[in-house]
């Protein structure tokens, strides 16, 4: 037994073993073909160290036969490989797999055949450090699988050959590796048989474990240990914005962790994830022949952009994609819109935007109506009742043009008290009629609200209902009638009520209830509840609208004239303010208590 030899070649068994436990714990699409490569690659290994093991003839020749079929379906098994990994696989490599499987069977009979009856290949005992080691003498089945051998390595190199030239030479290294070890080995094996230098065992067995490690690095390390690890590591990772990289092939080469944040589920070496995928995956809204698009993601805004990296003959060396989270920009570009375009006390449009769509009508042909309205003696309005009272007569007449007008107008405040309306596709008879049908400017009541009535009747009901299965149910009392008038008012709503008690109470308990009614809200002191939610008023001539709309910044409700009545029980006045009570504020006080009352949280908390 040969200590020395033996130790050589069970180091190269070990880097098989290792590499192909190694191997089978990788997840992907190549791990089998790999490890069947490697496991082939480590029986001929292993089989050739029996030659440093026993000087028993027979255990030899019947190792060694053994280790020329292993060889045989290695290359087949790297021919397959080799198709996989480059992307070439196709109906003549497919062909030629099918076809060297067929000859690599028909050469196993043959060398099985060769250890009772030496047809193929006859040995000689050679001393190699005292220790005898089969040599071979080649005969014409030999030359055969020499021949077969020849071929399949051809292959092998070219389909490697035809990758280098369809890619960048930027990344020919794995290729090129890969051509050079197999053509190394494939020289150490047939300078051995030939004997044209004087080896005494045959080396190539041992770069089989080589062989097998490049096999292993160019499928499952290349992305993790290549040059991309120090770009990754000085650049990709300290970019403050999500960055992904594919390669030439599309399939996904670097990213980093701020990529990860954004876009969840990436792997590295994961053939399945290419730039589909991830366009897929993540549902960009990405348009052909385009190579910048908004995502918009978890809430965020990010401005995206593809940039096709190619070398100088125009060849894909690979496709970046890089993130901006422009949501905090595109807010601001908002509320700076938001200032120039529109008018800050009004709402309306400003002078600024008045202008810039004035500019649409250079070349318009069809017929535009422009009504200017003014506020006469607004200085004075200020000098005598105050910036405030001015202001207020500004949102007022803006508030009436609005209501009014609606979408049918551009309407826009075009200096201190000037307000213009822009009407297209009108004529002179069908403007004027537009504005002879505001009731609210003459000076008139109309008794009729569409939905008002038969909603002012129901949604109490609801109010004072149940839920059963998920659904509101209505209480069924009290009974509620009502008659809604439309008044020339903007904000407030006034409602005169009579009303009949099972019991009837006193007036002095009826307000006493009112004043200390304190509701949820009021004992969460949520932020926007009003601190008296009502008030009455002890004047005959109270509520008023201009008075009493907006007590307690418009959440508050304003009650007077309890009295009895001669029909019903009571009868009294309400006042509310119809928007910020029974909208806009309605809406967030609704979100404030949900919000103390634990139905919304913020987003870390979930």
């Amino acid at each position: 037994m040969n200590i020395m030899y033996l130790s050589l070649y069970g180091v190269a068994a070990v880097v098989l073993v290792v590499v192909f436990i190694r191997t089978c714990l990788e997840r992907d699409k190549m791990t089998r073909i790999v490890c069947l490569t490697e496991m082939l690659a480590l029986i001929c290994v292993v089989t050739y160290s029996v030659n440093f093991i026993t000087d028993n003839y027979m255990a030899m020749s019947v190792a060694t036969s053994i280790m020329m079929a292993a060889q045989d379906f290695a290359l087949v098994a790297l021919l397959t490989y080799t198709g996989i990994f480059t992307r070439l696989a196709n109906r003549i490599t497919r062909t030629a797999v099918v076809l060297c499987i067929f000859a690599a069977m028909v050469d196993s009979v043959v060398f099985i055949i060769n250890i009772f009856n030496e047809t193929a290949l006859k040995y000689s005992l050679n001393k190699c450090g005292g220790v005898y080691v089969l040599g071979y003498e080649g005969e014409l089945w030999f030359g055969i699988h020499a021949i077969m051998n020849m071929v399949i390595v051809a292959f092998i190199i070219a389909l490697l050959i035809i990758k280098c030239i369809r890619i960048p030479s930027a990344y020919w290294g794995r290729y090129i590796f890969t051509a050079a070890g197999l053509i190394v080995i494939i020289a150490f094996k047939y300078i051995f048989i030939m004997k044209a230098v004087d080896l005494r065992f045959d080396i190539s067995i041992f770069l089989y474990a080589l062989m097998g490690t490049m096999v292993y690095w160019n499928t499952f390390w290349y992305s993790k240990k290549n040059m991309l690890t120090v770009t990754h590591e000085m650049i990709i990772e300290h970019m403050q914005i999500p960055v992904v990289l594919f390669d030439y092939e599309g399939i996904l080469a670097d990213f980093n962790s701020s990529m990860k944040d954004v876009a969840g589920n990436l792997e590295y070496d994961n053939r399945e994830q290419n730039i589909e995928w991830f366009v897929r995956e993540n549902d960009l809204p990405v348009k052909p022949g385009e190579d910048t698009f908004e995502w918009k993601h978890n809430d965020r805004i990010y401005d995206c952009r593809i940039e096709r990296l190619s070398d100088e003959k125009n060849r894909l060396l690979g496709t970046i994609i890089v993130m901006q989270d422009v949501s905090e920009l595109k807010k601001a570009y908002a509320e700076l819109e938001n200032m120039v375009i529109y008018d800050q006390l009004t709402g309306v449009y400003s002078m600024y935007s008045f202008m810039e769509h004035c500019k649409q009508y250079d070349e318009y042909n069809g017929s535009v109506a422009v009504v200017v309205c003014d506020i006469n003696h607004l200085s004075d309005i200020n000098i005598q009742y105050g910036q405030k009272a001015g202001n207020q007569a500004l949102i007022n007449v803006a508030g009436v043009l609005k209501k009014i007008l609606m979408d049918r107008a551009y309407i826009a405040r075009i200096n201190e008290g000037n307000f213009v309306a822009v009407m297209k596709n009108v004529t002179d008879a069908e403007a004027g009629k537009t504005f002879e049908q505001w009731p609210e400017m003459v000076e008139n009541i109309i008794p009729y609200i569409g939905g008002e009535e038969e909603k002012s009747e129901k949604e109490p009901l609801r109010l004072w209902g149940k839920i059963e299965d998920g659904k509101i149910v209505p209480a069924s009392d009290p009974v509620i009638t009502c008659q809604c008038i439309r008044v020339p008012v903007l904000d407030g709503h006034t409602a005169a009520v009579f009303v009949n008690f099972e019991k009837k109470p006193t007036k002095e308990q009826i307000i006493e209830k009112w004043r200390s009614f304190k509701g949820v809200p009021q004992e969460l002191n949520l932020p926007s509840a009003p601190k008296q939610f009502i008030q009455y008023l002890e004047e005959d001539d109270r509520p008023q609208v201009k008075l009493d709309v907006n007590y307690e910044n418009g959440m508050g409700v304003s009650l007077g004239r309890l009295r009895e009545d001669s029909v019903f029980d009571y009868k009294f006045v309400g006042l509310s303010h119809n928007t910020l009570r029974g909208a806009a504020g309605g809406a967030v006080l609704i979100a404030e208590l949900l919000k103390a009352q634990g139905y919304i949280t913020p987003k870390d908390a979930e």
